[in-house]
């Protein structure tokens, strides 16, 4: 670019001529190829925007040609029943047409094993409704209050005998264990007027009003109260926090051998907290003793006591369970006279209640308490004076917050069940079981069964499994696993429904029984068995194999007979036979005598024509929509001297064209097959036909006899004298009026029909190794044509529109010769649209098929209109490339004009200074000098 000093004059600050103008004024002119180039490309992309419109409706044109080339629209049938309530039926494709006249006997139906008896046969009573009023439930944390219940509860309730007095109770969780007996409450204070018990001190100075004494057994478990020295060492025995000896041990020194302080033979193993000791690795006891005591994993500390003679084992971790085990003809432990039996109960001591609490550590498991000793003066035997009662109800309640009821059942499935209640609001009586006071109810049947929403070990079975069982059954082979403490008897049933055992699994709680039905009909039995455990056959009570009186049956029917001896049996009430699927739904005559006195149900089937006649009516939609398109885009309107977007494309009206005349065209091809391989497979080049069958070179020679269209031919004739192959051929021509050419190029036959709309049909027999047709790989059979007055879609009701009406060019549909023609020959209709002439196994003529390809060739990415398009983007980029070259051109043209226009200025400067100093001289020339003539 030039700089000049006058540059920032601006246009025409000399000359006076706005130059920048004229340059714009030039450059406009210059730029004119550039609004013709956008002309263009505007015009290729409307051009674009309708092909791609185009191949849209081709596709969807298309998409109808594939419709009416699949089988299944022209085999749909149609299944009427006479009598719906007996039999309905359904037909596929391969349904054969026709009347099928049905009589039942007897429907299928399931096997059915259910529990041999209640799986909870304990006599029990139950709320007769919810006990809160409203929504809320109980809380059988809280008090007897009237927070609790709709009413405060007082007085007291005998069970089987035994008497609970309400105020003893902090809440109804407590009467429900003490009742149960998974745990026991001091039924009042323990400590002597004043005092609190201290568990620190020996029973005679720890604060009891008398001293415990005498022996005490849980859970099968004896404690000796002599053998502690304190109320707490007695405790964390029971708790199984420490182990004393029960009686005084060990006649020598701990730094005897073992066997020696013992005074006899001490073997085996002693197991502490998982972690084992062989005895025999330990010379002494005080060695033994400190392998124990310096054991991080055993977490315990083993003492003897030289005054007492007594052992002691202590956990190192406070409250924490201390496990023992021991193996040997004279284990360790049984020598020291400690216990390796837990008692599985945990005993605690509140001083702020001065009551004692006993309770089984094991949910749901009874807590069996005795005592035996003889009471001296101021002493007493240990449950007595801490209030807690050893008796056992032999009663279980329980409540349900789902339904807001408690029951109560008599442990004992075969005694009755004995309640009573004192008080102005008793406690059966607010909970709805029964209202009478100081009367004793007697129950002798079971209302509460089995509740299924619990842990199997709470569910309240008759046979019950403990709270840490597990195990697997089996229902036909198919493995269920159960766990007593996660599991409950309905996610059970869910388990073996959602099995591939092929029950349905229900709880029946007005029979309280569980019954599996066989999802399969017929008379197969359901197969239970137990893998480990006793869940299935013992807890649940079902039978190992269905008995033969719940054993489903097989349907019994007749098809177009009343011949008993024609019976046919299954075993579903739905099955399918030729085709058609039946579902019987109740027997023919009840009660049946027999078959011939029984009323068929008629299930007539048919050709459904619906499917087929409306894939036809879119074919004709989608093909109107395509033409009518196309023929608007390609238009010339010569009122308005409008021309539409593809108007004289030759791509476009031959498209247009092609597929009218796909359309409308006769489809008369006649029937012709080809060798499907070459002949001569074993190398020889080819056939010389000139010769008899024998010596023209086949693989084999052919034998026998072939038939072409009804004329038969004896190939013997053409083999082994002067008749030839060609022979044959002229024969075949003349006489069945069939083709038959040989291309020794490809070594292959070609057999045609002359005669149009009239199958080839090509039949081989009485040959020795090979017929004529299987040597030339032609596949024998009949090769299907269309016939004469079947070939076009007029011949279906399906016509173009005339000239001059709106319908021009559009297809028009007669729906009664449409109907009539898909109804009364169907195949022939078909074979129209697609039709396998070669027998190859797809379709390969017809009016949808020719169409289909030749729309395939267009739409497919690499077809014609793909590549039209292609081109047409091609352009528009190109002239993209063509303005951009342009543009920059210009630029630099604008700037070499504005550079000369400045020069142009600065040559005007130039010359208007030059003219201004030449104008000053000659004045000064022209000027007197007047000082001379002074002179």
């Amino acid at each position: 670019m030039v700089v000049s000093r006058l540059a920032g004059l601006g246009s025409g600050a000399i000359s006076g001529i706005d130059w920048e103008a004229i340059i714009q004024q030039l450059i406009y002119f210059e730029r004119q190829p550039v609004r013709n180039w956008r002309v263009r490309q505007s015009n290729y992309e409307y051009e674009i925007n309708a092909w791609r419109d185009v191949n849209m409706r081709l596709k969807n044109l298309q998409s109808r040609a594939n419709d009416l080339m699949s089988a299944s629209i022209w085999k749909t049938k149609r299944s009427t029943s006479s009598n719906t309530d007996i039999v309905v039926a359904t037909s596929g494709t391969d349904a054969t047409e026709g009347k099928y006249d049905v009589r039942v006997r007897q429907l299928a139906t399931q096997s059915i094993s259910k529990s041999t008896n209640e799986l909870n046969t304990k006599k029990g009573a139950k709320s007769t409704h919810e006990v809160r009023a409203g929504s809320p439930v109980v809380n059988l944390d809280s008090d007897f209050s009237t927070t609790n219940f709709d009413n405060a509860i007082d007085g007291s309730i005998k069970v089987n005998g035994y008497t609970y007095n309400i105020a003893d109770y902090s809440s109804v969780r407590q009467l429900m264990d003490d009742i149960n007996d998974y745990s026991k409450t001091s039924l009042s204070k323990v400590a002597a007027p004043g005092k609190k018990i201290d568990i620190e001190k020996p029973w005679e100075s720890a604060g009891f009003e008398n001293v415990p004494v005498g022996t005490v057994t849980i859970n099968d478990v004896v404690f000796d109260l002599s053998d502690y020295s304190t109320v707490k060492e007695f405790m964390d025995e029971i708790n199984d926090f420490s182990k004393v000896s029960s009686a005084q041990t060990g006649s020598g020194n701990t730094n005897d051998p073992i066997d020696r302080f013992f005074g006899t033979s001490v073997d085996g193993t002693i197991t502490i907290n998982n972690t084992t000791f062989t005895i025999s690795n330990y010379k002494t006891v005080d060695s033994l003793i400190t392998a124990v005591n310096n054991s991080y994993f055993a977490d315990a500390t083993l003492s003897y006591d030289n005054e007492k003679m007594l052992f002691t084992i202590r956990r190192d971790t406070p409250g924490t369970d201390l496990n023992l085990s021991q193996t040997g003809e004279n284990p360790f432990f049984t020598a020291a006279k400690i216990s390796v039996l837990d008692a599985d109960v945990t005993i605690t001591y509140d001083s702020a209640i001065d009551k004692f609490t006993i309770s089984r550590n094991t949910p749901g498991q009874d807590l069996n308490l005795s005592q035996s000793g003889t009471p001296g003066q101021g002493e007493n035997l240990f449950f007595n004076e801490v209030k807690i009662n050893t008796f056992h109800s032999g009663a279980t309640i329980r409540y349900d917050p789902t339904t807001d009821k408690f029951s109560i059942e008599h442990d004992d499935p075969g005694a009755t069940l004995k309640l009573w209640q004192s008080g102005t609001n008793p406690f059966f009586k607010e909970i709805n079981i029964f209202k009478e006071i100081d009367t004793e109810r007697e129950y002798t049947t079971n209302v509460t069964g089995v509740n299924p929403s619990l842990a199997l070990y709470l569910a309240g079975f008759d046979n019950p499994v403990g709270v840490k069982d597990e195990g697997v059954f089996k229902i036909n082979n198919v493995e269920i696993t159960w766990d007593a403490d996660q599991d409950t008897l309905n996610g059970i049933i869910g388990r073996i429904n959602a099995s591939g055992a092929q029950v349905t699994a229900f709880f029946d709680e007005s029979m309280d029984k569980i019954s599996l039905t066989s999802k399969d009909y017929g008379s197969n039995p359901i197969m239970v068995s137990d893998v480990s455990g006793t869940f299935a056959l013992t807890t649940l009570k079902l039978p190992e194999k269905t008995p033969s009186e719940d054993l489903g049956t097989d349907a019994a029917f007749t098809i177009n007979s009343t011949n008993s001896d024609d019976e046919i049996t299954k075993g579903s009430n739905t099955f399918t036979m030729n085709g058609i699927t039946f579902t019987l739904k109740n027997v023919s005559k009840d009660p049946w005598t027999n078959y011939s006195d029984a009323n068929p149900t008629t299930i007539q089937v048919t050709l459904d024509i619906s499917q087929a006649k409306d894939a036809i009516e879119q074919f004709v939609t989608q093909y109107n929509s395509t033409q009518s398109f196309i023929e608007k885009k390609i238009a010339y309107d010569p009122d308005t001297k409008k021309a539409e977007d593809l108007n004289a494309d030759i791509t476009a009206m031959s498209i247009n064209s092609r597929i009218r005349r796909l359309t409308t065209d006769r489809y008369n091809k006649r029937a012709t097959i080809t060798s499907q391989f070459p002949v001569t497979l074993s190398g020889e080049t080819s056939i010389d036909v000139s010769k008899p069958f024998d010596q023209a070179g086949f693989d084999q020679t052919p034998t026998g006899k072939v038939v072409i269209n009804r004329v038969e031919f004896d190939l013997a004739i053409y083999t082994g004298g002067s008749k030839t192959v060609q022979d044959f051929m002229n024969d075949v021509k003349s006489k069945a009026n069939v083709s038959i050419t040989y291309d020794s190029t490809s070594d292959r036959f070609t057999i045609r029909n002359e005669d149009y709309g009239e199958d080839l049909v090509l039949i081989e027999k009485d040959y020795t190794n090979v017929g004529f047709f299987t040597e030339v790989n032609i596949t024998p059979g009949t090769y299907e044509t269309l016939k004469n007055d079947m070939n076009k879609l007029a011949d279906i009701g399906i016509t173009t529109g005339k000239y001059k009406s709106d319908q021009k060019n559009q297809l028009v549909i007669d729906s009664a010769k449409l109907e009539a023609a898909l109804r009364d020959r169907p195949e022939d209709v078909r074979k129209l649209f697609a039709i396998d002439m070669d027998k190859r196994g797809d379709e390969d003529y017809g009016l949808a098929y020719e169409l289909y390809e030749y729309l395939s060739s267009l739409t497919k990415s690499t077809g014609v209109v793909g590549n039209k398009i292609n081109a047409l983007q091609g352009l528009v980029t190109d002239i993209d490339k063509d303005m951009k070259d342009f543009e920059a051109r210009l630029v630099m043209k604008e700037e070499y004009l504005r550079s000369q226009f400045i020069l142009m200025e600065e040559a005007i400067g130039k010359m208007q200074a030059l003219s201004t100093s030449i104008s000053g001289y000659l004045t000064s020339l022209l000027t007197p000098n007047i000082s001379l003539r002074w002179k």
